[in-house]
């Protein structure tokens, strides 16, 4: 029998103005860990009434990830993360027909003609603003279930100084980082772009641990960007290696440190072209350049996600 993540949350509380009034509405869902990608969707629930014609409301809720029993990985949007598989609100009237859609980014906003006037600015606002921060809510739940969480973000802009794009390299079908021009490289070579790699964030459970990808050591910095400055953009300025400390781990590099490219589990493996995922941790060389150990996320828990890409 599978595991359930359940979990009940807050939606909005009671709103009133002179066209519509709301119920505090709870959001409560059963998400069965199955492996595969699904959708669940929340019961109706009752939203309130359109005043003067006295409409019921009712809302529901969809839920889109995925599960990956092998490498224990649960897979969410963020809030900020433009897709069709973004968290999403429904409202419908007595009827049954859906009059109000919405995800967490504000341009997936769609309404009926009959209830425009009565869906204006302030309320669009209000239930854009609630459905986001839910959806930050069952991310924060998530953390809890003792899975790698990977959790979809947009792609920063990713460019070198001279605004040319950065790729990443595949020698014979093996990752090596980015890509290097003038490098000689062994085999038949697989340019990428990095933004066609991106993944978002990662958030290893304290229990995780994690190896480096066997071909990637050092830190080269390509076009003005370096592997630990993709990762200090994101979550701000590393000032120590994130398995510092751990039992039987090698001493630490003080004061130096690398964006590691490593992967899930206790060995350091080479990442073919198309298979797994790689994660970017800020380690010092001691850790990076020795593939005959495993490190945990002592320090850091949080890292950038990269997708290996699967479609030449």
């Amino acid at each position: 029998m599978s595991k359930i993540f359940e979990f009940e949350i807050p939606f909005i509380s009671e709103y009133e103005n002179n066209l519509v009034s709301t119920n505090k509405v709870m959001i409560n869902m059963k998400v069965p860990l199955e492996n595969g990608e699904h959708i669940v969707t929340s019961e109706l629930l009752d939203l309130g009434i359109v005043k003067g014609i006295n409409q019921n409301l009712k809302c529901q809720f969809t839920l889109w990830y995925v599960y990956n029993e092998i490498d224990k990985t649960f897979k969410l949007c963020s809030s900020d993360f433009i897709s069709e598989k973004s968290f999403k609100l429904q409202i419908f009237d007595n009827s049954g027909s859906e009059i109000y859609k919405t995800s967490t980014y504000v341009d997936a906003s769609n309404i009926s003609d009959k209830y425009n006037g009565i869906f204006n600015k302030d309320i669009k606002e209000m239930l854009n603003e609630s459905i986001r921060k839910a959806n930050d809510l069952i991310i924060e739940k998530a953390k809890d279930l003792g899975l790698t969480l990977l959790v979809c973000t947009n792609c920063p802009q990713i460019v070198g100084e001279d605004g040319d794009n950065l790729y990443v390299a595949y020698d014979n079908d093996i990752y090596d980082g980015f890509y290097e021009e003038g490098k000689e490289y062994s085999g038949d070579l697989k340019k990428v772009p990095l933004q066609s790699v991106w993944g978002g964030h990662v958030f290893f459970a304290p229990a995780d641990r994690f190896a480096n990808v066997i071909g990637s050591t050092g830190d080269h910095n390509i076009g003005g960007l370096s592997w630990i400055g993709l990762w200090e953009s994101q979550f701000g300025v590393a000032n120590i290696c994130t398995s510092s400390g751990y039992a039987g781990a090698p001493l630490c590099n003080l004061g130096l440190f690398y964006g590691g490219h490593v992967i899930s589990g206790m060995v350091a493996q080479q990442v073919p072209y198309g298979s797994n995922n790689v994660y970017i941790m800020p380690i010092c060389p001691a850790h990076n350049n020795n593939n005959n150990i495993h490190m945990a996320p002592i320090h850091y828990n949080t890292g950038v996600w990269l997708n290996n890409y699967h479609n030449p």
